[in-house]
C-alpha cells in the first residue's frame, strides 16, 4: 500500500528555503516540482510531496522534519 509524504504550510521557513530543502531531501525532485509542491502547500495548507512505500515515506518525513519543515505521512 502506498503512503503519501505530506508537506504542511508553516510560517517559519521562506519559500525559497522550502524549495531547496525539498530538492535536497527527496531523490529525483526537480526545482520545478519542488516549487509546485511549495506553492500548493502555501495555498492549500498541505501538498503531497511523494507517494511511496511506508519505510521510504518515513525516511523522507524524517529528512524534512530534520530540516525544520512541517511534514507528515498518511496512507495514499
Amino acid at each position: 500500500m502506498p503512503w503519501n509524504v505530506v508537506l504542511h504550510n508553516d510560517w517559519n521557513n521562506s519559500m525559497p528555503r522550502v524549495v531547496v530543502v525539498l530538492k535536497r531531501a527527496i531523490p529525483g525532485m526537480t526545482y520545478k516540482r519542488a516549487a509546485a509542491v511549495m506553492y500548493e502547500a502555501h495555498r492549500n495548507g498541505r501538498a503531497v510531496v511523494k507517494s511511496c512505500h511506508k519505510e521510504l515515506a518515513e525516511l523522507y518525513e524524517e529528512r524534512l522534519l530534520g530540516k525544520g519543515l512541517s511534514a507528515s505521512i498518511e496512507p495514499a
